[in-house]
């Protein structure tokens, strides 16, 4: 392991302390009784609680009474700041100083007072290193920031005067283009439609950057139909920007198709081409808005997400994860294909230096695998791979088939390790079917969602190849290779692709309709059920495993229930009878030692 990262990790094991020592019992404790004979008597002092507590603890307790003492305050209206109480307390840690500067950041934004990360960096320009870490941290817990532009940076940035450049404004003419309009902006970068006055004005994007990054070199290694490619790269020197020159396409992103209401509300891949159409009338006939036409909408997703996947594995192939795959890093053309872009965050998965290259805290956190965020937490960013990229893929897929995530951001400022944390937990839990609430998703295109989406990566796909070729199987009605698909919609897909030769058949050896139907639907019914129990079992293993005992018990139950009285079945209600006495067994001890 590199020294870098072995630093990384003992620096995130320590703050992980500082805010675990604050909800230790005694810590919780002296807090509790704080509170309670402050809001009695307002003269309450905090040293009045710290001397009962072990030594050892003290620090812990003492980050727990601050922090009380702050929320009761604000409260009241009355704002303290955290230098009065370091220059009352002397003794608190460095670490203790970060999750108090972190308190009273959140108690602020939520009383509608001015909370720029900035400021507070300046104000505590000592603690800038693992401050800035974790106002990172909680910039991705942030709903309010925009998804809808060409590019948005998770890091923190400074405004315009930055020492690094000023951004130029729209009508300037920088290294021979013209701004024509802003698309978009992040903390270290802005997009623009320009025209490159050096080649008969033509029309590109033009992001500008205030600071260096390899994305140049890893654009220029990617050349798919599906990935926005690079014209040219530029250090302009001058005024210390650096600018990537690529052709435009348009400025519709995925983030804007999902916000609006008519594309939301199609039903059909023609309707979906109709609200593209009135997003950016300069639409274009092509082949892509052809295919999106000639399918339902399941259709046209599963298309969309079978070239996002293609280029993605065109990508890995040549050692480039994204790392930050989301609908507002999807540009739409005007003929209706996806195309990634937006590789700022993009990294080599394999590199010949390991200590040669920083950690990198970007992404965002609404499209994050759950092996993501634990690298986030725990300052090692070597165990995210391509699996990765392939769980945003599934998070865009779920968004667009049932216009919501599956999973919400934590809410709450008692830690952002604890926000972490809280995400991971939900994550590694799976997701449960799309057909639940939606029953028109097709049951083949449900099982893709939930195989990207699984929380160990072992269970996701192995590659995005593997997801192309799924997704191309679900959009032109042929079996699934990877995913298992349940045995109902796999066997009516297989009718209706052979129902011609079916129905010769039947009628050559005269069996009658009704008959066959009979037949087939008891087989159906009895996969059917097969595919319910497992389904149940596999379920109740997960909640099991992430110490759910009562929901894994009533699953194990109720997969028992369905097997008895079928005697071709005892061997599963056997199972799961055994796997429900087993995990009663175990909620039993633990309800003793508690």
């Amino acid at each position: 392991m590199s020294v870098t990262t072995s630093r990384a990790k003992a620096d995130a094991k320590t703050k992980n302390q500082a805010w675990d020592a604050a909800v230790s019992p005694s810590a919780i404790d002296a807090a509790r009784r704080f509170e309670t004979a402050w809001r009695a008597h307002r003269n309450s002092r905090i040293e009045d609680f710290l001397y009962e507590v072990d030594a050892e603890q003290r620090q812990g307790a003492l980050l727990a009474l601050l922090r009380t003492e702050m929320n009761l305050r604000f409260e009241t209206g009355e704002i303290i700041r955290v230098e009065a109480l370091r220059e009352r307390h002397p003794e608190t840690s460095s670490e203790t100083l970060v999750a108090l500067v972190y308190e009273e950041f959140c108690l602020s934004a939520d009383a509608g007072l001015p909370a720029v990360p900035a400021e507070y960096l300046e104000r505590f320009p000592e603690l800038e290193t693992a401050l800035r870490r974790v106002l990172d941290i909680h910039d991705l817990f942030d709903s309010t920031r925009s998804n809808n532009s060409w590019f948005h940076s998770a890091s923190i940035g400074t405004d315009e005067n930055c020492s690094r450049g000023r951004f130029p404004k729209v009508g300037e003419t920088l290294s021979g283009f013209r701004l024509v309009e802003e698309l978009g902006r992040g903390s270290f970068a802005r997009v623009y439609l320009a025209e490159e006055e050096r080649l008969g004005d033509r029309p590109v994007a033009l992001k500008i950057a205030r600071v260096d990054s390899d994305e140049p070199l890893m654009l220029a290694r990617l050349q798919h139909t599906h990935i926005v490619p690079i014209y040219s790269y530029h250090a302009d020197d001058e005024h210390r920007l650096h600018l990537i020159c690529m052709p435009y396409f348009g400025k519709t992103t995925l983030a804007r198709v999902f916000a609006d209401s008519e594309a939301r509300e199609a039903r059909s891949g023609a309707e979906l081409v109709v609200a593209l159409d009135r997003l950016d009338p300069s639409t274009t006939p092509g082949p892509g808005r052809r295919e999106l036409a000639a399918r339902s909408f399941a259709g046209a997703v599963a298309w969309w997400g079978a070239r996002m996947a293609e280029a993605l594995e065109h990508a890995h192939d040549r050692g480039v994860l994204h790392r930050d795959v989301k609908p507002s890093n999807v540009l739409i053309t005007t003929d209706g294909l996806p195309m990634l872009l937006d590789f700022n965050l993009s990294r080599e998965s394999i590199l010949e230096d390991g200590d040669s290259r920083p950690d990198m805290l970007g992404g965002t956190l609404a499209y994050m695998a759950p092996e993501h965020l634990e690298s986030i937490l725990e300052g090692d960013h070597d165990r995210v791979d391509a699996r990765g990229d392939i769980y945003s893929l599934g998070i865009m897929l779920h968004e667009m088939l049932a216009g919501i995530r599956p999973f919400t951001n934590p809410a709450g400022c008692l830690s952002a390790w604890g926000i972490l944390h809280e995400a991971i937990v939900e994550r590694r839990a799976g997701v449960g079917s799309l057909r639940d609430r939606h029953p028109e998703i097709p049951p083949a295109l449900d099982a893709v969602v939930r195989k990207c989406l699984a929380g160990d990566p072992d269970r996701r796909y192995r590659d995005a190849g593997e997801l192309a070729a799924d997704l191309r199987a679900v959009s032109d009605n042929e079996p699934l290779r990877f995913a298992r698909e349940p045995q109902p919609s796999r066997s009516l897909r297989w009718a209706r692709r052979r129902s011609k030769e079916l129905i010769a058949i039947a009628l050559a050896i005269g069996i009658s309709s009704a008959s066959l139907n009979r037949r087939h639907d008891a087989q159906v019914e009895r996969t059917r059920l097969i595919d319910e129990i497992d389904k149940l079992i596999e379920v109740g293993g997960i909640a099991r495993d992430s110490n759910r005992l009562d929901l894994a018990i009533d699953r194990f139950q109720t997969a028992a229930e369905l097997a008895r009285g079928h005697p071709d079945l005892l061997f599963l209600e056997s199972d799961a009878r055994s796997k429900a006495r087993l995990t009663a067994q175990i909620a039993e001890l633990r309800a003793r030692a508690d």
